[in-house]
């Protein structure tokens, strides 16, 4: 089974279409979240993903920010993005459908861990192998006996 893994898309359509367009035969496609705020095209984001037939859609933190209405960071730039975004966003009914986590054979598939900003050098426990976004940097590291895979 080939699987593509998509995370922390965050508006970005064109660069979200070029992804498809290189991966053009795939079984299944995972977004670990993140799909919605900073780039101007959530809602066009949101809806290219629900086009796709087999799919697993991961709840990230700015689905659940879009969802409550309410932006519970401190950064500046994100909240001054969410401002923006939110108000243009009408695609709560299918975000709010997004799972918070998804298990396929010895993998888990998440957002985050213990919603932090997980890095390489993050001192972390994990059980099973596990694929997570959230911190938009790319790393793959062994723990234990686990692969975590950090897929930006």
């Amino acid at each position: 089974m080939k699987v593509l893994i998509v995370s922390d898309i965050h508006g970005n359509l064109p660069s979200l279409e070029f992804v498809f367009q290189q991966e053009k035969s795939v079984d299944l496609v995972i977004s670990l979240g993140d799909v919605v705020n900073y780039g101007p095209w959530s809602n066009e984001c949101v809806d290219l993903l629900d086009t796709l037939e087999n799919k697993v859609l991961i709840l990230g933190n700015h689905e659940e920010a879009f969802l409550s209405g309410i932006y519970p960071g401190g950064n500046i730039i994100a909240k001054t993005f969410f401002k923006e975004c939110y108000s243009k966003f009408d695609r709560k009914d299918k975000i709010s459908n997004y799972l918070k986590k998804f298990s396929l054979g010895n993998s888990d598939f998440v957002h985050t861990l213990n919603e932090n900003y997980i890095f390489l050098d993050t001192e972390i426990t994990i059980n099973k192998n596990t694929f997570i976004g959230h911190s938009h940097r790319m790393f793959s590291k062994m723990i234990e006996n686990y692969r975590l895979i950090n897929v930006g």
